[in-house]
Parts: structure tokens; C-alpha cells; sequence
């Protein structure tokens, strides 16, 4: 939820419509900077409560802070009281960039998506409560002598090339999440589950969602936007794939939509 006000009964619910969806592990709180300390505090006291009242099985419960300290005493409580918690303080966010850049030698003033996201999982996968997390610099694309490698090839286009031809060919990838193995068969897909179909970016690369799959409790299938339609628009892609997505899976429960770079466009026009 990105709801500014947010009452008791609000939290309740949304944490009840969750846990419909499957059992609730998991909590994260995100705070933004340019926000009310006492809004956001005041919102994560609540959240606080409703979790304790109602689901006491948790395995963790996140707080997440850009720039600003909030929390700090709430999850200490939480520590106290034997359940989970885990707080992060991150620099700013640079929320148009992606990948290890190396921001945060800029006198560690700002992070980049996958380094947040990495630091995160960091935070919650330790035995011990992690109340600060620091980011040490890093260098993009450079050698032991700090020179900066030479990208050439299809490099110059792609983030990656996949060597596989059989599967980067392919119309349809099934990703091995905790609901299925690396062997399945399309022919052993059960179209009365609840499936996560995913759009990978121009590039077709689904390696992208493997680290998601690995925790994901459902199907995962990936569509890439196929390298013999490349001067299809967005319209004429996501019809396509629209098309195919009913043909070969033709899901007959839930199926979850998400899309990567790229494929967020084709996925919103799906």
C-alpha cells in the first residue's frame, strides 16, 4: 500500500487480504524521506500492533529507510520480545538506475536499486538483527588496475547474450521456482493452478527473474518478446504475446503479470 493516511482497521484488512493470497511470512516497511517521521512512525506503530495481534508466525518484519531513522526503537522491542525484525538506513536511492554502478563511492550518498535490493536480502537472511546496512564503494566494468574493460560485440547492445540457441529461440521458458523443478514438461502444467507469467526485457533475457523464483511458491513461465518480431511496437508485441499466453498456458485460476525493463511495457499492454 502507498496510502498517506492509514488507519488500524486499513492495516488490518490489508494484512488480511494478504494472507488470503497464502500464509503471510513476511512484512516490509518502506519509508521515504520526504515524508512526516511522525506519519511514518506513527503508521509502523500500527502495523506493529496488528502484526503481534494477529500474526505472531512471522518470519520477518522489515523496516527500510532512505536517509531518514525511523523504527530503531520498535524493532529493538520486537527483538526483546522474540520476534523477527530487521531495520535498514540506506543512503538515497537513485531510482533511475539499475544494476552495481558504483554509486556509492560518491561518498556514499546513493545506492542503486539492485544494490538496496541486495542489501535487504543481506539484512534478512542474517542471524542478527541488522540495524545499519553500508555500501563500499565499487568500480563498474574496470580491470585490476582500475582501466576500464573494453565492451564490444553484441555487449554493445545487450546486457547479455544468451548462448543457449535452443531456449533463446524459444517462445516459452519454464523457470524452476519452489513449485517446480528444473525438469517439468509444459504438458505437466496444471492450468488450474495460479501461474506468474513473466515479460523479460528486449534482450529476452529471463535469467533475471531466477533469484524471484527461487522464492516464489507458484509456476513460473517466462514469455521473451522474441527476437523474429523485432519491428513489432509495444501494441502489436503485447497482442502477440497476449495471444500466445492464452494459447499455451490458457490459465483457467489467478495468474500474477510481471514484467522486466523492457518488458514492463509489454506487460502493461498485456
Amino acid at each position: 500500500s502507498n496510502e498517506k493516511q492509514v488507519n488500524a482497521e486499513k492495516i488490518q484488512a490489508l494484512l488480511s487480504k494478504c494472507n488470503d493470497m497464502g500464509p503471510l511470512e513476511g512484512v516490509y516497511y518502506i519509508t521515504i524521506s520526504n515524508e512526516s517521521q511522525t506519519d511514518l512512525k506513527m503508521a509502523l506503530e500500527k502495523l506493529d500492533a496488528a502484526t503481534r495481534k494477529s500474526f505472531q508466525s512471522l518470519k520477518c518484519f522489515v523496516v527500510m529507510n532512505e536517509v531518514v531513522n525511523i523504527g530503531e526503537d520498535i524493532c529493538s522491542k520486537r527483538v526483546q520480545d522474540g520476534l523477527p525484525a530487521t531495520m535498514l538506513t540506506l543512503p538515497r536511492v537513485n531510482k533511475f538506475v539499475n544494476g552495481w554502478v558504483g554509486l556509492a563511492s560518491n561518498k556514499g550518498e546513493e545506492v542503486s536499486f539492485a544494490e538496496a535490493i541486495e542489501l535487504l536480502e543481506l539484512a534478512v537472511r542474517s542471524k542478527n538483527p541488522a540495524l545499519v546496512a553500508q555500501v563500499q564503494s565499487a568500480t563498474n566494468n574496470a580491470n585490476e588496475d582500475g582501466h576500464k574493460n573494453k565492451i564490444s560485440g553484441l555487449s554493445v547492445y545487450f546486457n547479455h547474450v544468451n548462448t543457449d540457441e535452443l531456449l533463446i529461440t524459444s517462445d516459452m521458458v519454464l523457470l524452476p521456482t519452489l513449485a517446480r523443478g528444473k525438469t517439468t514438461r509444459a504438458e505437466e502444467f496444471d492450468r488450474n493452478e495460479d501461474y506468474l507469467v513473466l515479460i523479460p526485457g528486449f534482450d529476452g533475457d529471463y535469467d533475471n527473474f531466477s533469484n524471484l523464483c527461487e522464492r516464489v511458491k507458484i509456476p513460473a513461465i517466462a514469455f521473451p518478446p522474441g527476437i523474429g518480431h523485432v519491428d513489432e511496437n509495444v501494441t502489436e508485441m503485447g497482442n502477440r504475446l497476449a495471444m500466445e499466453i492464452l494459447k499455451k498456458v490458457n490459465p483457467q485460476g489467478k495468474f500474477y503479470l510481471m514484467g522486466y525493463s523492457f518488458g514492463v511495457q509489454v506487460a502493461l499492454e498485456i
